[in-house]
């Protein structure tokens, strides 16, 4: 008697054990705010799991019983199918991003999926959007200036090689301006590093508004700037920009009660198939620079 009441209390322990175990993991799945599914090898929907319906695209009465295919966005589908038949080949885990537009706002969703036995397939849709948008803003911050908000020479550098590389592989021509502002150090001494900031940043402004999307425009080092003239066909017409540029820094700047007069030198490389290095170009792009700053000088007794 004794030992079958201690196998009745055994059994009772272990049910009670199960039960916890099973109330913990429906606790934890409650608690998640991912969308968690079950399907069966087909991609049939059997189950879910979600803090929040919007994760199913769908009415929670026409998401189970159906397939995966059918009820989740296309973009989604189909390489969600592909996903699910590797889990059932070989039984490692996948995972894929996908972004989606919901209430018109751009979110960014992972998709994992893991086998749970050779029937049954478990996935988990989580929202990403947080951490998107953070590696956007870190990746931006690497790639920008944060004064004037141009590309900084990290990426500069970056378009350059594309165009360079365009070139090489379709004689794509384009134009390398390189750019330093004449009178600029004047008027940061004199005025102010805070008036000096505003002035470059409406420099910046005023010279976009100039150019197209195509085009790179860069700030590399304190007043030094470049652009780069993607499919740019002819040098003339290059020069004709650099001559409305100038034109447009040459209006006066009106900062506060300042009213501030700057114009720039701006040397020209233009190429229909860059041959040498990336440096090499730099370099003669800003020898022809400092050569028509030289000729401004002499012209106009520049400082």
């Amino acid at each position: 008697m004794k030992r079958r009441h201690d196998n009745d209390q055994q059994i009772a322990q272990q049910r009670k054990a199960l039960e916890d175990y099973h109330h913990r993991n429906r606790a934890i799945l409650e608690a998640m705010p991912d969308l968690v599914f079950t399907l069966d090898k087909s991609g049939i929907i059997l189950d879910y799991q979600s803090s929040n319906d919007e994760l199913l695209f769908t009415s929670p009465d026409r998401f189970i019983g159906r397939s995966f295919v059918e009820v989740m966005p296309r973009e989604v589908s189909e390489n969600g199918y592909f996903l699910l038949k590797q889990v059932i080949k070989d039984g490692t885990p996948q995972v894929f991003e996908y972004p989606l537009q919901i209430n018109d706002q751009q979110l960014y969703f992972e998709l994992r999926m893991s086998k749970i036995d050779d029937d049954n397939i478990l996935g988990i849709a989580r929202d990403i959007t947080e951490r998107k948008e953070s590696e956007a803003q870190l990746t931006w911050q690497a790639t920008h200036d944060a004064l004037t908000q141009l590309p900084n020479r990290v990426l500069f550098y970056d378009r350059l090689e594309s165009a360079i590389a365009r070139s090489r592989r379709s004689t794509s021509p384009f134009a390398l301006l390189y750019i330093d502002i004449d009178g600029f150090k004047p008027v940061n001494d004199t005025l102010g590093h805070n008036l000096g900031d505003q002035l470059l940043i409406d420099f910046s402004k005023r010279l976009r508004t100039r150019l197209r999307e195509s085009d790179t425009f860069a700030r590399l080092a304190g007043d030094e700037f470049a652009i780069i003239l993607f499919d740019c066909k002819s040098p003339q017409h290059a020069q004709e920009l650099i001559n409305e540029l100038i034109k447009r820094i040459e209006d006066p700047f009106q900062i506060d009660t300042h009213t501030i007069h700057i114009s720039a030198s701006i040397g020209l490389v233009w190429t229909e198939r860059w041959e040498h290095g990336i440096d090499t170009l730099v370099n003669q792009a800003d020898q022809a620079m400092y050569q028509n700053k030289e000729r401004r000088k002499r012209l106009n007794k520049l400082p």
